[in-house]
């Protein structure tokens, strides 16, 4: 019998933490076949699929240089959040204000007053914010829509009505929603469900609107929350019922 010729792209999952790491964790170790037979492994990102969105990119049989990691690592420290004088306003403050007066800037995704509306001038700026929105920011926050990164569908109101009924009967009392924030919304803002939630996602956006202790960034595809030991400790406990 001739042998089935193997084309296209393997994804080899095999002790991932200690595979090179860029800004969405560490990489996965992808092998590519070739027409005439042979195949080649190599390094990439877990989350994108398109190396203008993340441009890691390692052959797994070349050595690593110390240059490349030198750069890398001060890319990854580069990329955390940055406590610049935006991020100081938060939300209780902006909460504080009129409707009007609150604004959330598309552009930087960061959540603001307008006495600081002069700095974003050349920004997409979404206003006025009621207090619901707020509350539940997957209502107005523009979803992204990248199908080679982070590309976001979101749960229509009835659907969301149907989960929750579902977890009602079957007494739930914790919640894990990951990559699901109107389920998590519905919960966090429901005073007579008795359940607890904690959200799981990609999209830094939602720091703005939630409490480290309920939201956590997280990369699903290499299990890496970008908060470190804190963020995973916060995660095992929810999950193991100490939160």
């Amino acid at each position: 019998m001739a042998s089935v010729e193997r084309l296209g792209v393997d994804v080899i999952i095999n002790d991932i933490d200690n595979n090179p790491a860029c800004t969405h964790g560490p990489t996965v170790l992808f092998e590519r076949y070739q027409s005439n037979g042979r195949s080649r492994q190599y390094y990439a990102c877990s989350a994108c699929r398109d190396r203008k969105d993340c441009s890691f990119f390692h052959w797994a049989d070349e050595k690593f240089s110390e240059t490349k990691r030198d750069l890398w690592d001060k890319l990854i420290k580069d990329s955390g959040p940055k406590d610049n004088e935006e991020e100081l306003c938060s939300l209780n403050e902006v909460l504080s204000v009129l409707p009007r007066e609150r604004i959330y800037c598309a552009t930087c995704s960061t959540l603001f007053t307008t006495a600081r509306r002069s700095k974003h001038k050349a920004c997409t700026l979404i206003t006025p914010l009621t207090d619901r929105q707020l509350t539940q920011p997957s209502s107005f926050l523009p979803p992204r829509e990248s199908a080679k990164k982070e590309a976001q569908y979101l749960f229509a109101s009835s659907s969301v009505d149907v989960i929750i009924t579902m977890l009602q009967k079957i007494q739930a009392k914790r919640v894990l929603c990951v990559g699901a924030p109107r389920i998590y919304e519905a919960i966090a803002n429901s005073e007579k469900l008795n359940m607890s939630a904690l959200m799981l996602d990609i999209d830094e956006r939602f720091r703005r609107f939630f409490k480290h202790q309920s939201f956590l960034r997280y990369n699903m595809f290499n299990h890496y929350f970008f908060d470190g030991k804190k963020a995973k400790d916060t995660y095992q406990n929810f999950i193991a019922g100490k939160e």
